[in-house]
């Protein structure tokens, strides 16, 4: 728009100038012996100095349209430097948002995991790694512990579900699905599995005491054999307290703190 009233301008200075050269003209034309009056001198003197001022009117308007459109210019580049510079931190936050959802978990058409379920998936790998070492041998090689794969409905994280593995026909399913005495199995060896990995990725930090509290009383008497045989294994190297009524680990075990409840008062006998 600016470019055209540009334009407009320069055509009226152009007709200016031609209408004061046409006026220049006549008056050069003018014989020196013919007698002119002195009303049409006046009008052709007042016409040139018209002409003249429409002239520098015009000369200025074109000026202050010239400035204003340079100004514009050099304001449009600015502009045009500003939204490229936006369409690239538009490009760069599009970029960090995908991020940020992925490591959220939040992101459309991936699987939801985040980036500390997926760090807690690695060490929880490491813990089923150690625990199936004796799961194996208390369920007499039978069962193996493995995690969920399965997408998760809800808010729940993905990947962090346990399964179990029955390796004699290869079928994947719920860890609920086991028997009281197969759920205290695969939890003893869990929590195991967690303390060999603790202290393997801490040389600093040393789990000497593991104390398990009841359970024993769903174990049928096979199965309470292996659970003791791996407790003595463990009881090598660090301390284990069992608490429980069942009456077969009072001979069992050697070392006991046995505790009689009598009408309002509870007495320790200690067996060494």
């Amino acid at each position: 728009a600016f470019d055209q009233e540009l334009q407009e301008c320069r055509k009226q200075l152009a007709a200016c100038e031609s209408r004061a050269a046409e006026a220049q003209v006549a008056m050069d034309q003018i014989p020196d012996t013919e007698q002119v009056s002195e009303a049409a001198v006046k009008d052709l003197e007042t016409r040139r100095q018209t002409l003249s001022g429409d002239i520098e009117e015009g000369r200025r308007r074109l000026e202050e349209r010239d400035h204003v459109l340079r100004n514009d210019v050099a304001q449009l580049k600015k502009l045009e430097a500003g939204f490229a510079r936006q369409a690239e931190l538009e490009q760069a936050s599009a970029d960090v948002s995908m991020l940020a959802r992925t490591l959220a978990g939040t992101q459309s058409g991936m699987q939801r995991i985040s980036l500390e379920a997926w760090v807690q998936m690695m060490y929880l790998d490491q813990v089923l790694e150690a625990a199936n070492r004796r799961f194996l041998q208390l369920s007499r090689g039978q069962y193996r512990l493995v995690r969920s794969e399965g997408q998760k409905k809800g808010a729940g994280k993905t990947g962090l579900d346990l399964a179990v593995e029955a390796r004699f026909s290869g079928e994947v399913r719920p860890v609920q699905t086991l028997s009281g005495g197969e759920s205290f199995e695969a939890s003893l060896c869990l929590a195991m599995g967690l303390s060999d990995r603790v202290a393997a990725a801490n040389p600093g930090i040393s789990i000497d005491t593991l104390f398990i509290d009841e359970g024993f009383g769903s174990l049928d008497e096979e199965s309470l054999g292996k659970a003791m045989q791996v407790l003595s294994e463990l009881a090598q190297y660090r301390c284990v307290a069992v608490i429980s009524h069942v009456a077969g680990l009072k001979t069992a075990i050697d070392r006991q703190i046995q505790v009689k409840k009598n009408q309002g008062t509870s007495h320790v006998r200690l067996q060494v």
